[in-house]
């Protein structure tokens, strides 16, 4: 009786094995546009930070030159290097604002000032910059006290 060595030579992958790797390569994509629209959300916060932070700073420039905030809020916010009133940068920054996904919630200017403004990853979340030199983080409607800064 002769023996014949016989060796399968399967240099393939099963049906099986394919599914698998796709199945684990489907669950990391997924997880990775998670993250990313995590980090998006995020950029997008701190963008609307920066915003509210400029827009505290614009207001405390306006006050060393007319004594008060009245023109804060209604849009007319006078360009620092000239007397001529334009609309420029509360525009602009709530142009900024709503691409961003946030909106101005509240707005309130005389004496003293108070600006919120939502965040586009929590909406019952805000940003607020008041008179005192303040921008800090907090829930929607409580613009006449801003909350604590660290």
């Amino acid at each position: 009786m002769k023996l014949i060595n016989q060796q399968k030579h399967n240099f393939g992958f099963t049906l099986l094995e394919l599914l698998v790797v796709i199945a684990i390569i489907g669950l990391l994509a997924t997880i990775i546009m998670i993250n990313l629209n995590n980090a998006r959300d995020k950029a997008k916060d701190t963008l609307v930070k920066h915003d509210m932070s400029q827009l505290q700073k614009a207001a405390a420039l306006i006050y060393d030159r007319d004594g008060a905030y009245t023109k804060l809020c209604d849009g007319t916010i006078p360009d620092s290097l000239n007397t001529s009133e334009e609309p420029a940068l509360l525009g602009a920054i709530d142009n900024d604002l709503h691409n961003q996904g946030s909106e101005i919630t509240e707005c309130l200017a005389g004496n003293i000032f108070a600006v919120e403004a939502t965040l586009p990853s929590d909406h019952t979340k805000a940003v607020c910059a008041d008179s005192t030199g303040c921008v800090g983080l907090g829930r929607v409607g409580m613009t006449m006290s801003c909350w604590p800064c660290d």
